[in-house]
């Protein structure tokens, strides 16, 4: 898992683009666990259906372990374990539909 101090083994900011758009999500974002939890499902879902090269889980498991450590650091920086406004699971009921 990376951090800014060590990028980890899937740091896209070295393999951007010039002119590449992108967008980071912090920990200190309540909402970030969630989206990276979500991300991850819809890799391993992409992988499982044959879209996605199995290899592929090895960053999903990177991005699991990443959304855990991200809900681990905002217990111990900034005290706030509050709940995401929808789960996964609410949020894949509401793609479903």
């Amino acid at each position: 898992m990376g951090t800014k101090r060590n990028p980890g083994s899937f740091d896209c900011y070295a393999a951007l683009g010039d002119d590449e758009p992108y967008f980071l999500v912090r920990a200190h974002d309540k909402d970030a666990p969630l989206l990276v939890k979500l991300w991850a499902l819809m890799r391993e879902s992409a992988v499982e259906a044959g879209i996605k090269p199995r290899s592929d889980l090895a960053q999903v498991n990177e991005a699991k372990q990443c959304a855990y450590e991200m809900e681990r650091w905002r217990r111990t920086h900034d005290g706030d374990d509050r709940q995401m406004l929808l789960s996964v699971e609410e949020l894949n009921s509401r793609a479903a539909e």
